[in-house]
């Protein structure tokens, strides 16, 4: 204990030193000249001080690994550390950006780490806050830029509010970033540059730190206008998971699920069992919300599409062509569709938030407050959760969506649209070269020292409970998977599920028979706008 305190101090004294040191070698460097040119003297006491700059860049990447770090682990920290060349990001090179400024817009958000993953404001002592605060000075001091954040309003209302500033081509930012759902509107009306197709662009977007399910799912025809990944930590918490009671699981004598899980027999018969077999009312033969009941599962409409993503079956499927095709009368989805549908429209054991409130009522929240206060076997969130159970008085777990059947090759976990930390570069951005040095450099330098800090100690060491949780959450993190139709919401299928549970009789062939053909005709649209 005392030496992790005494190592956790020498930490910060060692960051203040450096960061000092860096500041005062580079500060002149990190001004932005509006007017003329650097004469040679000057360019000449940039360079060496940018030098200076990216050494002690060098020094504190490899003090933020020992700190952490033991015997082979030093060892293998150090060589990654001389083999950069004395550059924080060796395969950019040397690089002046001459003060250039990205500035992220994005929405309002009350998450803790909302802000700051894209740019902390100062060193807090809080380790993610001022692993992400070191990371952009970094970047900033080195390579002669500033990394700024402008936050506006909830996602749904800051499309409309910034419309008028992307029409005008605004120079108060030149990154977006939103939930993927409402960013998609954007996307359809043609305001976003390709990921694909940037000329110039500095984002190796076939490495690791990139979110590659992404990349490979939220294409169309070639064209991909958002990105994430280590860049924001949000990309982990948009993760959705099946959280459970750990106490009522054995106080029901139930096989663990993650027994299930290790041996490839968590699947949706059993997921099913434990929820209809293990929810019962407090003696007044009405479930509620205001009592002590215990439900078998706590969710909302969209964990019965996630259902079927840890299927692996979406709505919309993609030729070899990269043109995206609807699904939703495939046999196989129609029929597992039906069988999902019948469990969660069961409001004697599932406790789905619109089947018992209006989605505007304020008493909505007492669904959500039924797992933290232990009156629930089992609850679909996503990893964001965990925020909110910090302080609940629970055992909890995590597993991944269950598989339908053992036959069936691997987990899949669904993303959330809702979640914010998704990126897309607006199309009047003519600064290509400089915008997505600094976002590979994030992304690059994140997966170095953010992602350890955020991923590793925060998320498995202090917000899950025991040693069996970390192994879910790599193995739901390593299956992460979206859904074109749900993020462009063509026909809207995600609002028919809604009404088809509240309806609380199965009309899904006729409902999609409904949608199917606005479906098709928006999914086209967004085909050929992207062709063009």
């Amino acid at each position: 204990m005392f030496w992790a305190i005494e190592n956790n101090v020498q930490k910060q004294l060692t960051f203040s030193a450096i960061f000092y040191t860096i500041q005062q070698t580079s500060l002149s460097g990190c001004a932005v000249k509006s007017k003329g040119k650097k004469n040679e003297r000057e360019r000449k006491m940039h360079r060496t001080k940018k030098r200076l700059a990216a050494l002690l860049a060098t020094v504190l990447l490899l003090t933020l690994s020992l700190v952490s770090c033991t015997g082979d682990e030093v060892s293998q920290a150090a060589s990654q550390a001389e083999s950069g060349s004395g550059l924080p990001v060796p395969h950019l090179g040397e690089a002046d950006l001459d003060g250039f400024q990205l500035t992220f817009v994005i929405d309002s958000g009350e998450s803790q780490f909302h802000l700051s993953q894209y740019s902390a404001g100062e060193l807090l002592n809080e380790p993610v806050n001022d692993a992400l605060y070191e990371r952009n000075q970094i970047i900033q001091n080195t390579y002669n830029c500033k990394i700024d954040v402008l936050p506006t309003v909830v996602g749904y209302e800051m499309m409309a509010k910034i419309e008028p500033m992307v029409l005008a081509s605004t120079e108060d930012f030149n990154v977006i970033g939103s939930p993927i759902l409402y960013s998609a509107d954007f996307s359809k009306k043609g305001y976003y540059q390709n990921f694909l197709e940037l000329e110039n662009s500095q984002l190796r977007l076939d490495a690791d730190y990139w979110d590659q399910g992404l990349i490979r799912d939220a294409s169309v025809a070639g064209t991909l206008h958002f990105l994430t990944g280590d860049l924001l930590v949000g990309d982990n918490l948009a993760l959705s998971c099946i959280y459970f009671n750990k106490s009522l699981i054995s106080e029901y004598g139930l096989q663990s699920p993650f027994d299930h899980v290790r041996a490839d027999t968590w699947t949706f018969d059993v997921f099913s069992e434990y929820v209809r077999n293990n929810a019962h009312d407090d003696g007044d033969g009405v479930m509620g919300v205001d009592g002590n009941d215990i439900w078998g599962l706590i969710g909302i409409p969209q964990t019965l599409i996630d259902i079927m993503w840890g299927y692996g079956l979406k709505t919309t499927v993609k030729d070899n062509d990269d043109i995206p095709h609807i699904n939703l009368r495939d046999e196989t989805f129609t029929t597992r569709y039906a069988e999902a549908f019948e469990l969660l429209s069961d409001r004697d054991s599932c406790c789905i938030d619109v089947l018992f409130f209006e989605w505007n009522d304020p008493d909505i929240k007492k669904v959500y407050e039924q797992f933290d206060q232990g009156k629930a076997l089992f609850q679909a969130a996503t990893l964001g959760y965990t925020e909110d159970l910090r302080d609940a008085e629970i055992s909890y777990g995590i597993v991944p969506f269950p598989k339908y059947d053992e036959n069936q090759d691997q987990y899949y976990s669904p993303t959330s649209v809702y979640a914010s930390g998704y990126i897309s570069i607006p199309y009047y951005n003519n600064d290509i070269y400089e915008t997505t040095f600094i976002l590979e450099a994030m992304s690059y330098l994140s997966e170095k020292t953010v992602t350890p800090e955020f991923y590793e100690r925060t998320l498995k060491n202090k917000r899950l409970q025991d040693d069996d949780s970390p192994e879910m959450l790599d193995l739901i993190s390593a299956s992460r998977t979206y859904d074109l139709s749900i993020i462009y919401t063509w026909g809207e299928f995600y609002v028919e599920n809604t009404y088809n549970l509240v309806a609380g009789t199965n009309t899904y062939t006729a409902r999609v028979d409904s949608i199917y053909s606005s479906m098709e005709s928006a999914m086209n649209d967004t085909i050929a706008l992207f062709n063009q």
